[in-house]
């Protein structure tokens, strides 16, 4: 596939995403930033940097998802700039990591800033306010990627060593940490809110549901290192070490084509236009190019014109058009020739039918097809007379050979008398056990080999049969594929057919119960069918979904909302019941609010705010988080003040690293004040340790104070 547009940025291109209204933002190695429009190609922003670190084997680089504003990193001190873009100005400096920032993110709803450092520590600012929000978990490495999910809740973040942990900013309830690549992550799209698709060093992609935890796919790239990836409604698009694009599709992750597209040089970033009908792919090289992934009109006008040889060679040359309504068109048009042939060969006719498939000659596959259709329907006639003198083992013997007969009607109308032979004899031996009775019924099949398993344990072991049709009638399926595993060739009795039927029918009752909310009835149906292996999977996470719902409903209905909101931490993919959206929306307001007014050091306003969810354990991380904010402002605020004496301040100073932490943020601030007040504070090891956010709430039971230097001051 060519280009329909190339442009050429004569740098190495080592940023590209694209933003709201169809731009497109682009740096460079030569500390060049801009927006263009992707349908225009023309510049609506452009600014150099030369202090900006502009690497590509970093991602300390981001613009907010609107194109308001740039944040990056200077290449001299481990600081990020937050510039304006219309104003083209710095309004925001951030500068409390200590080593190199690696990775810089915007949440999509343009609120927050994510920034991850060499030190492992992962960072939160507020873009509104230009100030410290949070800090995440820890790796044990540096952050190699970063990234919000598409409803900006959940932060997630991947270290060098391979490990991913997925944070809800709101909470900050215990980050989900997955160790899915052995390499660190170098790519990461999202499917849809909750499944994520990540790529590694080693070529691995691998698409996971970041809530349950599931692995829905993993797969290599055919072309090492994953540098590129990101994936529309239709297909993956993946890019590594060579100049070219591999495409997966989405249904079953299976490969399309590994290289659709020869790139003009090794891309460095995959992304679309606003409405997904181009692909955007930059290049180390400074290229810029733009490919058209609509293009049905020409499959269309081969199709009309019956020029299927050429319509074939157009799908072949874009795969995605496998997935068009053009291809089902191609598709069905084969079909209904193929049937029509079918069943002038049957009639005995065919030229008739070689006149019908002539049409489709030429195309590789189906040209494969015509030709062992036909030369299977070379021993029809010989079929017919075999099935008509009864010589029926050599009969199935032939359709064997030439598996077309088998499609026919002969054939299937020999299969019917068969099941109903077979019944009929199993029947007769169930019910009286007679052996000689049941022999002769079935005297027509007895030496037909594919039915000789079947009627010797008929007659030799009928219990066989007799616990088959009791696990079906329980339908205790553990019973029934026992007994299946240990004679495989009772998958072609009528009871297996029954039972996976059964299997099927109570899982899409069980689906149905599911949007219904009908939780007691899913887990019934859900526990049926654990032990059928098609249905396992699915089974297990329809179970475990129904049991944590029936739980979540029972504590919301009783509006006991501290339980109902631990079990959305202890089960986040229960956030996709409405009754969870409604706390989780409310959750975020309230924590919006007490953001607020943690800015402004008022801490018995975050408390009231909260309520009786100041104390909830499950989210004490992110409570812990906004106090350390608000008290931080009072410290800075009054330490200065010539009515506190330093006992007062050093007083002050210890409340908060036993109630809080020892922590970078007070470390500052203390060497500050022993630089302006002479203050010296003794601290053992012990309380010089960082701890986590919520150790607040175990030394204080709730009972914080409302000021920090009146500690007496109780709520």
């Amino acid at each position: 596939m060519n280009p329909i547009k190339t442009l050429d940025l004569k740098c190495e291109i080592v940023y590209m995403k694209s933003l709201e209204k169809n731009a497109l933002a682009l740096a460079g190695s030569d500390h060049g930033f801009r927006i263009i429009n992707a349908n225009s190609y023309e510049n609506s922003f452009s600014i150099k940097l030369n202090g900006a670190k502009t690497d590509k084997s970093n991602h300390n680089i981001d613009f907010s998802l609107d194109g308001k504003y740039l944040a990056y990193t200077e290449s001299q001190k481990p600081v990020i700039r937050l510039i304006d873009v219309q104003a083209k100005q710095v309004i925001h400096s951030f500068s409390k990591h200590k080593d190199d920032i690696e990775s810089l993110q915007f949440s999509p709803d343009g609120n927050y800033l994510a920034s991850g450092g060499i030190d492992g520590k992962v960072y939160l600012w507020s873009v509104k306010k230009g100030a410290f929000v949070s800090r995440f978990s820890s790796h044990p490495d540096y952050v190699a990627f970063l990234q919000f999910s598409p409803d900006s809740s959940y932060l997630l973040s991947c270290g060098y060593e391979g490990s991913m942990m997925c944070t809800n900013i709101h909470t900050k309830a215990k980050a989900k940490k997955y160790k899915q690549h052995k390499s660190r992550v170098t790519a990461m799209t999202f499917l849809s809110n909750f499944i994520v698709i990540t790529g590694s060093r080693e070529g691995e992609i691998v698409v996971l549901n970041y809530l349950s935890g599931e692995v829905i796919a993993r797969f290599m790239s055919p072309h090492g290192e994953v540098k590129g990836l990101n994936c529309d409604e239709k297909a993956i698009y993946v890019s590594g070490s060579q100049k070219a694009i591999a495409i997966y599709d989405l249904k079953d992750f299976s490969p399309i084509e590994t290289h659709y597209i020869s790139a003009p040089g090794t891309p460095s970033y995959l992304d679309f236009n606003e409405n997904k009908s181009h692909l955007i792919v930059s290049c180390l090289n400074g290229k810029l190019a733009f490919y058209n992934l609509e293009n049905e009109n020409e499959l269309l006008q081969a199709i009309q014109e019956k020029e299927y040889k050429k319509a074939y060679e157009i799908i072949q040359e874009n795969p995605l058009l496998a997935s068009s309504k053009a291809k089902k068109l191609f598709d069905n048009t084969w079909d209904k020739t193929y049937n029509a042939a079918f069943a002038y060969l049957v009639k005995k006719e065919p030229k008739k039918a070689q006149a019908l498939l002539s049409a489709f000659q030429g195309v590789p596959k189906i040209t494969n097809k015509i030709q062992t259709l036909l030369r299977d329907f070379d021993a029809y006639e010989r079929f017919s007379q075999l099935v008509s003198s009864k010589k029926l083992p050599a009969a199935y013997s032939l359709a064997e050979q030439f598996p077309s007969l088998k499609k026919t009607p002969l054939f299937v109308k020999l299969e019917n008398i068969w099941h109903n032979t077979f019944e009929k004899a199993k029947k007769v031996m169930l019910d009286k056990n007679d052996a000689g009775t049941t022999k002769l019924i079935l005297n027509d099949f007895n030496n037909v080999p594919p039915k000789m398993p079947l009627i010797q344990t008929l007659i030799n072991d009928p219990d066989v049969f007799k616990n088959l049709l009791s696990g079906l009638k329980e339908k205790d399926f553990k019973k029934l594929l026992t007994i299946i595993a240990k004679h495989t060739y009772l998958k072609e009795t009528h009871e297996y057919q029954q039972a996976m039927e059964l299997a099927d029918k109570i899982m899409d009752g069980a689906k149905t119960r599911l949007k219904e909310k009908d939780f007691k009835t899913v887990h019934t149906y859900a526990e049926l069918v654990l032990h059928v292996p098609h249905l396992k999977e699915q089974a297990e996470v329809l179970n475990n979904y129904a049991l944590a719902a029936q739980k979540f409903l029972k504590v919301y209905e009783n509006q006991d909302f501290e339980k109902a909101y631990t079990l959305l931490d202890e089960y986040p993919f229960l956030i996709e019941l409405d009754e969870a959206q409604v706390l989780e929306k409310k959750w975020k307001e309230m924590i919006l609010s007490c953001e607020e007014l943690a800015y402004k050091g008022n801490v018995q306003k975050i408390k009231e705010t909260l309520g009786l969810f100041f104390v909830l354990k499950s989210r004490a991380n992110r409570v812990g988080a906004l106090l350390k904010t608000a008290y931080l402002v009072q410290i800075k605020r009054y330490a200065s003040s010539a009515k506190l004496s330093n006992a007062d301040i050093i007083k002050a100073l210890n409340l908060y690293i036993v109630m809080l932490s020892y922590d970078p943020e007070i470390e500052l601030i203390i060497q500050k004040l022993k630089k302006l007040r002479k203050i010296e504070l003794e601290l053992g090891d012990n309380e010089m340790e960082a701890k986590e956010d919520d150790v607040w709430l175990e030394y204080t039971n709730g009972n914080v104070p409302f000021l920090i230097f009146k500690s007496d001051s109780s709520a």
